[in-house]
């Protein structure tokens, strides 16, 4: 059954699932949730927010990923704000990366209330999640909650329902890493993304995975793209 939408937009929970839309529907604009790591448990209360991420200096501290990696986590829901901080030549968080929340703060809460408006003027929206952002940093009861979240699929569509009762919504599971029965429902599909075909851009390892298998998997859904809600927002960009 084609899916028939006026907003295409990423709940999370990694940035594949972002440029994947971009590259493939030219999705061009960013919301609140397109460059975070996300725990998928995190999402339905962040709907209830309207998109809004308390953001403060005791709400942020930088955690290891392991294997030299570090970032920046928003302890009350985990999130990572992974591409929000400079860097130093190692590619480590920078060690005055706090300096840099008030810009933060400002850049978020734009975003959210950017989000949230799309989906005000949305009376279709196609919302995708990807995998379950079950990240390292994370302590084992929320990693194990985002590895065995099947309710939380539903959850996020009550949250939608509730947040924005205009709203028809089409939620979209990527991957999705425990399991899910979807048939005869016309608000939750499921997709799986193969592992063949060319690497984006040519790059071994890029983290956006591979072009043919997205194409396929996307291209399953048979998603048309009616007159953008968005376009009721033009002021925010």
């Amino acid at each position: 059954m084609p899916i028939e939408t006026d907003l295409i937009l990423s709940l999370g929970t990694l940035c594949e699932i972002t440029h994947n839309l971009r590259f493939f529907y030219g999705v061009e604009r960013s919301g609140l949730l397109d460059w975070f790591v996300t725990p998928i448990t995190s999402i339905p209360g962040l709907i209830d927010a309207r998109f809004r991420l308390d953001i403060s200096d005791d709400t942020l501290n930088l955690v290891s990923l392991g294997e030299g990696v570090d970032s920046v986590m928003h302890l009350p829901t985990g999130i990572l704000l992974h591409h929000s901080f400079p860097r130093d030549e190692s590619h480590r968080v920078a060690a005055n990366w706090r300096s840099e929340i008030p810009r933060a703060i400002e850049k978020y809460a734009f975003l959210g209330d950017r989000t949230a408006q799309w989906l005000d003027a949305s009376h279709r929206p196609c919302l995708f999640v990807d995998r379950d952002g079950a990240h390292q940093a994370l302590d084992d009861a929320r990693r194990a909650a985002c590895l065995s979240a099947t309710p939380v699929y539903d959850d996020i569509l009550h949250a939608l329902r509730s947040a924005f009762p205009a709203a028809d919504p089409t939620l979209i599971a990527v991957n999705p890493t425990c399991a899910i029965v979807d048939e005869g429902r016309s608000d939750l599909r499921i997709v799986t993304v193969g592992d063949y075909g060319e690497w984006h851009d040519g790059v071994e390892g890029h983290f956006a995975g591979k072009v043919d298998a997205w194409r396929d998997a996307l291209g399953s859904l048979d998603i048309r793209l009616l007159n953008e809600a968005v376009a009721d927002c033009a002021q925010l960009e």
